[in-house]
């Protein structure tokens, strides 16, 4: 049982309280019981929440090397530009992009490409 516990105000220099109060913050957001310490399951829960945060902004990032023109959706012309495939078949790319494409709008969404790639990551 691993318990975290922030030290008693007494042995604290004025010169950290800025990190106090930061880490009364982070004590706050994972102590999810409330018992003034963080145990072993909360800080298990922790870990995963910011591995699901890390995976999430590598997504983000990843999409935004294809939405090109920063406008929330990845097209047609930006999949041919990403992977230089200026001489593949429009048909060829318009079923890369059906595959994909869950509300029919002939581009793949953030949403869309979180899904295709969390699908192809497992």
């Amino acid at each position: 049982f691993l318990l975290i516990r922030r030290p008693p105000r007494s042995t604290q220099s004025r010169s950290s309280a800025a990190s106090d109060v930061y880490k009364r913050q982070i004590l706050k957001s994972v102590d999810a019981n409330q018992s003034g310490a963080i145990d072993y399951s909360e800080w298990v829960m922790a870990t995963i929440n910011r591995q699901k945060m890390l995976q999430k902004n590598r997504l983000e990032t990843a999409f935004k090397m294809f939405d090109k023109d920063g406008n929330g959706s990845i097209s047609i012309q930006e999949l041919r530009e990403v992977f230089n495939a200026n001489d593949v078949d429009e048909e060829i790319m318009q079923h890369m992009i059906k595959e994909v494409d869950d509300n029919g709008d002939g581009e793949i969404s953030l949403q869309e490409f979180k899904e295709m790639m969390l699908k192809f990551l497992n």
